[in-house]
């Protein structure tokens, strides 16, 4: 991948990523713990599936509405759920997306990026003003239309068989907003109609793709995704009563108490929504009609022929009865889980050093998802095997029997009988029962670590080579030590294995070679199974300080030393940019074997001649090209996501974790790296050569493909398309 279109598509995301955190963030990541009742729903959770229940809202004449005055009292609720349009959302609403408009904006540096911008931007702003009659990328604007940009804002969908989602904004002043949108059609040549839906106006926008609401001191502006009936959905939000309400539908106070929703807050009727997803995937295949198939073939007269196709049927039928087993073990497998969810409330703040929020998510009392986690009584250990930290970090206090059950069940479904024959295995070579004598040994703590350094991976052949790792496992006692000590032994005995494994009786380790680049060595420490390519691991986990000293982020400090987790993960985004950039391209190499002609094995030792000189220009100048990107990716920091279980649920705290700088100047400084991207200059001295090497490479490969006979790379390759770019086509083989 050339830079350019890296920092093209992927700072991108990375600026939308920053700006979107609020909304991308929470729905698609939050855990909740909220109030269980029977059937593991909350108190108020409703049935949103729109199309059943005798709280439903299907499309009807507006009843009379109880009014929703514009000085209403606010409902008394944490951050952006503060606001009468809790009043107007159906409670079959799947979600609600509430957040403050402003605070986010002002959190992000809107203002300042603005003002850096403005010569780049005037073009479309102007043109904007000129259709809309106001500047309305200053924030002060949107008053001048009778927006609130101070109050709460957000999004919600109607339910989930009315394919509409509705976004709302505070008025601050109905009137202004009134003109403000009959100017705009009028310019655009498109009539609006205004009418009186109790005590809400509702404006048909002569398209029922879209219409809008106007009631109380709340705007709604709802839009088809596709079809009409725009207008009605308008009027039935106009016409809602307080009792049909989410307000009156659910236990928000409860749900969302403790989160911490400053800046941006969400609520989602997660098991509603999984539910619906299950049973539309529910549709059974048809069998196919073997039958009529060998009849055909009975027709041809040709008994061999017959006797292939019943063959054939039989392995069909055979499959097929195994699809259909596997699909209905799937069915119950997923029906089981969804069936302990409820729903889930995430509340965001937006500080200058991280984004960060904390989600519940009710779990039904006494189900496996509940009890897969147990929380931890010191900071989690595995974290303590390295100082520097670790590109990526997962680890937690599993419940051992309840994981094994649901992997299990998953493998069944999946019809994947590896465990089974794993079992057999271990008791056939070692005469072990992977039960009793080895799964039973442990107690569930587990914890991973991916270890190496970005400047080793950008120059490196293949970047997986430049990586290590640490994997911890908490042991029972010191008998299981031994015992596992013993297999250990044992396993180094196996035939064939003794060049890549050494046993040392003494020190208890064992040393396998050839798995990753670097050696392995398993060994014991403190009561854990601890196999790491770094061999000062064990070393640094008996000294329990980790790289969490390091830290500089408070907020991730905080969470690093929590000692009360039963899940974490964290992941180094420059990591993240990296490998989205190395893994990029693949250098095309046919697989020719030793029988080839002389003339391809002469090209092939041309290929490699280049190769030696490519490599080293390619390493300096993808240093050169990544060194603006890695710094960006290092200042953006750390992803991290940490895991509590309680008597609801549980408790998540998730976020990004800048490193050196703020958000704000994260986001001003990737917003002006793809500024720069896109008016890139002429290559440097050492891309031109690099350029002419490549250019040698292209031609050898494609003398290669058509000098290579068919059976000699059937299926071993495929001819490589020129590259959109030579110049740019600097990436080493992807992982």
């Amino acid at each position: 991948m050339s830079l350019r279109r890296f920092r093209k598509h992927t700072l991108g995301p990375v600026i939308a990523a920053l700006v979107a955190a609020p909304s991308v963030g929470l729905v698609g990541c939050g855990k909740k713990e909220v109030p269980a009742a029977a059937d593991t729903a909350s108190p108020g959770a409703a049935d949103v599936s729109g199309t059943s229940g005798e709280d439903k809202q299907p499309r009807r004449d507006p009843e009379p509405a109880a009014k929703v005055e514009a000085g209403a009292e606010v409902p008394k609720l944490p951050g952006p759920f503060a606001t009468n349009a809790l009043r107007v959302i159906p409670k079959t609403a799947p979600f609600v997306f509430a957040f403050a408009p402003k605070k986010i904006l002002d959190g992000l540096g809107y203002a300042k990026l603005l003002e850096t911008y403005a010569l780049l931007i005037a073009e479309p702003v102007g043109q904007l003003k000129e259709v809309a009659g106001k500047d309305l990328s200053k924030l002060e604007s949107w008053a001048e239309i009778g927006i609130d940009l101070d109050a709460p804002g957000g999004v919600f969908m109607i339910d989930l068989e009315t394919p509409a989602v509705v976004t709302f904004f505070r008025l601050s002043g109905p009137d202004k907003l009134e003109a403000f949108v009959k100017g705009l059609f009028e310019k655009m040549g498109r009539p609006v109609t205004f009418e009186k839906v109790g005590d809400a106006t509702v404006a048909d926008l002569g398209r029922d793709r879209n219409a809008l609401v106007m009631r109380g001191d709340g705007l709604f502006i709802v839009s088809k995704l596709f079809g009409n009936g725009a207008t009605a959905i308008a009027k039935e939000l106009g016409a809602r009563t307080e009792a049909d309400s989410l307000l009156a539908a659910t236990d928000l106070n409860a749900a969302l108490d403790g989160l911490g929703a400053d800046e941006a807050a969400a609520w989602v009727q997660v098991k509603a929504i999984a539910e619906k997803t299950l049973a539309s995937k529910r549709d059974e295949a048809a069998q196919p009609n073997f039958d009529a198939v060998l009849e055909e073939a009975k027709k041809t007269g040709d008994a061999e022929q017959v006797k292939r196709v019943e063959a054939v049927i039989a392995e069909a039928k055979a499959d097929f009865e195994r699809t259909s087993k596997r699909r209905a073990a799937e069915a119950e497998l997923q029906k089981a889980i969804v069936g302990e969810l409820s729903t889930i409330a995430v509340g965001l703040d937006l500080r200058p050093d991280g984004i960060e929020a904390k989600a519940r998510v009710a779990l039904a009392e006494g189900g496996k998802l509940r009890g897969i986690l147990k929380n931890a009584t010191t900071a989690l250990p595995f974290l303590a095997t390295t100082k520097s930290q670790p590109l990526l970090a997962l680890g937690g206090q599993l419940d051992v029997p309840t994981y094994l059950g649901i992997f299990e069940q998953m493998l069944a479904a999946d019809g994947d009988e590896g465990l089974a024959e794993a079992r057999q295995g271990l008791k056939d070579q070692l005469g072990l029962d992977l039960d009793k004598d080895i799964l039973a040994a442990f107690s569930g703590e587990v914890g991973f670590s991916l270890t190496g350094t970005l400047a080793e991976m950008v120059v490196a052949k293949d970047p997986r080579e430049s990586l290590g790792g640490t994997l911890v496992l908490g042991l029972k006692d010191a008998a299981t030590v031994d015992a596992l000590a013993a297999i250990l032994a044992k396993v180094a005995t196996l035939p064939g294995a003794a060049e890549a494994l050494k046993w040392d009786a003494e020190k208890k380790t064992l040393t396998a070679t050839g798995l990753v680049g670097t050696p392995v060595t398993i060994g014991f420490v403190e009561g854990r199974l601890v196999a790491s390519t770094d061999p000062a691991a064990g070393d640094n986990l008996k000294a329990a300080q980790g790289w969490g000293e390091s830290v500089s982020n408070a907020g991730l400090k905080a969470l690093v030393g929590r000692t009360d987790l039963a899940g974490f993960f964290a992941i180094r985004q420059a990591f993240i940019g990296a490998w989205l950039f190395l893994a990029g391209g693949r250098d095309y190499r046919p697989d020719v074997p030793d029988d080839a002609s002389a003339e391809v094995k002469a090209k092939l030792a041309e290929l490699e001649a280049l190769d030696a000189k490519i490599q080293p220009l390619r390493a300096k100048v993808e240093s050169a090209r990544m060194a603006p990107v890695v710094a960006l990716f290092e200042k953006l920091g750390t992803f991290a996501e940490a895991a509590h279980m309680d008597d609801k649920g549980a408790a998540v705290t998730l976020g990004i974790y800048p490193d050196g700088a703020t958000v704000a100047e994260v986001l001003a400084e990737a917003v002006a790296l793809k500024m720069q991207a896109e008016r890139e200059g002429a290559p440097t001295e050492d891309e031109k050569a690099l350029r002419e090497l490549e250019d040698q490479r292209w031609k050898i490969e494609r003398e290669l493909w058509h000098k290579a006979t068919p059976v000699e790379i059937e299926d071993k390759a495929v001819e490589p398309a020129a590259p959109a770019e030579k110049v740019e086509k600097v990436a080493p083989p992807s992982p």
